[in-house]
């Protein structure tokens, strides 16, 4: 086991993680903020339309495994412009959908 504090201190914070300052900075915040946006976006297309893995790739033109990394959450392999791309090609604008 080590003797490094880091590694066994446990961080609290109240709230949205991404509210606080000493996490992110205001642009970061927003990044994340909508990368999350664009997740909730995907799985709820695929929920909605009752799509397993392999098919949601098919429809998204991605491969399975970029599936299941959205599922789980994991955006940090993810760039905005990605995720963007993957909506428009169910034919759902980020920008249009928001605006409605």
């Amino acid at each position: 086991m080590s003797n490094d504090k880091t590694s066994s201190m446990t961080y609290i914070t109240k709230g949205s993680i991404l509210d606080d300052p000493e996490l992110f900075d205001a642009a970061e915040r927003e990044v994340v903020k909508l990368k999350v946006q664009l997740f909730d976006d995907i799985r709820q297309y695929i929920e909605s339309n009752k799509l397993n893995n392999t098919e949601s790739a098919k429809v998204f033109d991605v491969q399975r495994h970029r599936i299941i990394d959205i599922q789980k959450g994991r955006i940090s392999g993810f760039t905005i412009d990605y995720l963007v791309s993957m909506l428009a090609r169910v034919g759902l604008h980020t920008l249009e959908h928001k605006a409605a």
